[in-house]
């Protein structure tokens, strides 16, 4: 039997035992991307996603918040005074400043607190699920609770000492901020060069920006589809989206494909990219599509091909050239030797005519070859060749006009 009633004090209470700091603090900062996930969880299941931020970042950014400073404030004594002033306290410095910020955009303080109530479910699941039973969990369990009271009482007490008309004026200049920033982002989407549409969940038009009216639409009024929006129904999204958007998986989120479509300036070639919003609150499952003019870089593209195979056709012909002149000329010259000791009237005569024929044909075909200013092709049983007719300028054609 324990006959020490300090020791025996110490163990029915796990605060008063020698905590392990360095241990907790390596263990709540491993855990940031856990939590995250936790508290998505949570905020998913019970609705308060449709009030929250779409992007990662912000979770990360408060679950940061909140673990910084728990682990800065398990270090020192977390119990509950009744004279203590806890807006001075640090533990609550982190809450009374989100608190702020989610009221002056109109939050109210029973549903910040009911999210808050999820966080701190969070870090008591991690706390569970992830360090074995014993005292030094009991400790991590009662430092963690201790550092949420002193956040709810810290933010709370604060929230309450606001008037209404405090209140009232914090929101109304909040809202002027907000405002002022979907002005600039909407400036922005605007602006941008790359014709631009958002596409709802059902497939219809939520937006699209000045570039795309510009290339497509019959009015170039920078907003009007944002600003009109109230006032019309939604349009369809375009026939060639129409025909891509049904074909995309719902796990596909990013794809490019390449198209040709006709707009106000004509044919142009397009590189089309779809992906899906950034939003992991699932509040919006429409797609942004950037369309990207890549005529110019086609035809570049195109261009340098045909260079490239152009001269390598003029290479190859100056070869041959090159190496059938010289026994051309060498089958020429035994012929007339042998055509001038035959004799006038001898029957040999009339093959080597034919001779003769056929190596200037081959004569004239070198000079073709030789003035090649075009790639052209023509079939050859299963295959392509150089059409030398085409491809000489004896024809009369362009010489500067080509076929794919």
């Amino acid at each position: 039997m324990n006959n020490n009633p300090e020791k025996q004090i110490q163990a029915e209470n796990p605060l008063l035992m020698e905590f392990d700091h360095s241990r907790f603090r390596d263990f709540i900062a491993g855990k940031e991307e856990w939590l995250m996930k936790q508290i998505l969880f949570y905020a998913k299941r019970h609705d308060y996603s449709r009030y929250t931020s779409t992007l990662m970042e912000a979770w990360r950014l408060s679950i940061s918040g909140i673990s910084y400073n728990l682990i800065t404030s398990s270090s020192h004594d977390l119990e509950l005074s009744p004279d203590e002033d806890y807006t001075r306290d640090p533990a609550a410095a982190f809450g009374i400043l989100e608190a702020k910020r989610h009221r002056e955009r109109g939050v109210s303080l029973s549903m910040f607190l009911g999210l808050l109530k999820y966080y701190r479910q969070s870090y008591m699941d991690l706390i569970e699920q992830e360090i074995e039973p014993g005292a030094y969990r009991d400790k991590c369990r009662i430092r963690t609770e201790r550092f949420f009271d002193r956040m709810e009482l810290g933010f709370c007490t604060e929230w309450c000492s606001q008037t209404e008309n405090a209140k009232l004026k914090e929101l109304q200049s909040k809202n002027r901020e907000i405002l002022n920033e979907k002005n600039r982002y909407l400036s922005i989407f605007e602006t941008i060069h790359a014709p631009v549409v958002l596409i709802n969940e059902e497939n219809r038009v939520e937006n699209y920006n000045q570039a795309w009216n510009e290339l497509f639409e019959e009015s170039s009024i920078p907003g009007s589809i944002y600003y009109n929006r109230d006032m019309k129904p939604g349009k369809k999204a375009p026939g060639f989206l129409d025909e891509i958007l049904p074909l995309l998986q719902n796990d596909v989120n990013d794809y490019t494909l390449e198209k040709k479509l006709v707009t106000k300036n004509g044919v142009r070639f397009f590189q089309i990219r779809i992906k899906r919003m950034l939003d992991i609150s699932e509040k919006y499952h429409g797609m942004v599509i950037i369309l990207n003019d890549i005529t110019d870089i086609k035809k570049a593209e195109k261009d340098r091909v045909y260079k490239e195979k152009l001269e390598g056709v003029l290479e190859m012909a100056g070869a041959v050239c090159h190496e059938i002149n010289q026994p051309l000329q060498v089958i020429m010259g035994q012929s007339e030797i042998i055509k001038l000791g035959s004799g006038k009237d001898s029957p040999i005569n009339k093959n080597l005519d034919i001779i003769t024929a056929q190596i200037e044909k081959m004569g004239e075909i070198t000079k073709k070859l030789m003035n090649i200013t075009k790639y052209e092709t023509k079939a050859y049983l299963t295959k392509t060749i150089i059409d030398i007719e085409k491809a000489s300028p004896e024809k009369g054609r362009n010489s500067t006009e080509y076929i794919d």
